[in-house]
């Protein structure tokens, strides 16, 4: 558990290496984020809030989360929900996010490309990417996500 803000949060923290936050809307496509956690902590330390703020405290919460844990910009992999808080609330900066993959459904996909697209203010950009789930094949999306976030990897450093 950690204290970020007014609460405390409590995790899930599995694999090592470089951290990265998976940030989904509790009990929403749990087969698909079972997946996704299991292949992010394949490669690196993934961790996962057990219950972050879905509304306007979310701004708030995940810098102190972030604090809480002793960690500075991370990779975040978050469902459509928690990509747009993302784009949202200013978090689409270097300070907080290296690279941010949003998994959204098809019916999501467009809203959240352009709501991604406008919160893409900072100099230099933050990596973003939109993958479209399919339910028929969660470990397809799960595998996406990690290709990814190794080839950010590769390209950050």
């Amino acid at each position: 558990m950690v204290r970020a803000g007014n609460s405390v949060t409590a995790y899930l923290r599995t694999g090592k290496g470089e951290p990265v936050v998976l940030l989904r809307r509790t009990g929403h496509d749990d087969a698909l984020w079972a997946y996704l956690l299991a292949e992010v902590s394949n490669s690196f330390r993934a961790i996962l809030p057990e219950q972050a703020p879905q509304g306007a405290d979310f701004a708030t919460w995940f810098p102190s989360f972030l604090d809480g844990l002793g960690l500075g910009a991370v990779r975040v992999v978050a469902d459509a929900h928690f990509g747009l808080r993302c784009a949202e609330t200013g978090l689409l900066d270097p300070d907080w996010l290296t690279v941010l993959v949003v998994v959204s459904n098809r019916d999501e996909h467009d809203r959240v490309s352009n709501a991604l697209a406008a919160g893409v203010r900072a100099e230099p950009a933050i990596p973003t990417t939109i993958v479209t789930s399919d339910a028929d094949d969660p470990y397809a999306v799960a595998a996406h996500a990690v290709h990814l976030l190794k080839a950010a990897k590769t390209s950050t450093g």
